[in-house]
């Protein structure tokens, strides 16, 4: 008989883990698509004049947004670990305003249980 390892790996593994996390826990369904829209809002507010580069849309000056941002990832991380956050991260990363908002968020939420930039 042969044994054939259908354990998920890489993209497939985050979905995974994302469909256990919310059947194990369907009160987080409301919660993960608010953590989505509130990270999307944050993106598209803290805009400059366009999709430059250097915007900096999560590492924003505003103390109020920026401890918001870093309470979003703290949510996912109690709820699903690192694996829920990069999820996250890879789920919302297009509907960014600008190209470095992925970036920003990365260095918003370093230090975030095991997430390190």
């Amino acid at each position: 008989m042969i044994v054939v390892d259908a354990t998920p790996t890489g993209h497939e593994a985050l979905m995974y883990h994302i469909v256990q996390t919310l059947r194990e826990n369907p009160e987080f369904n409301d919660k993960f698509s608010r953590v989505m829209g509130e990270l999307c809002y944050y993106s598209w507010i803290e805009s400059t004049d366009g999709m430059d580069e250097d915007r900096e849309a999560f590492l924003t000056s505003n103390p109020k947004h920026r401890a918001r941002i870093v309470e979003l990832g703290k949510e996912l991380h109690e709820v699903g670990g690192l694996g829920l956050m990069q999820l996250m991260a890879q789920v919302i990363g297009p509907m960014f305003k600008g190209p470095s908002d992925l970036r920003t968020l990365d260095y918003a939420w370093d230090g975030i249980g095991d997430w390190r930039c």
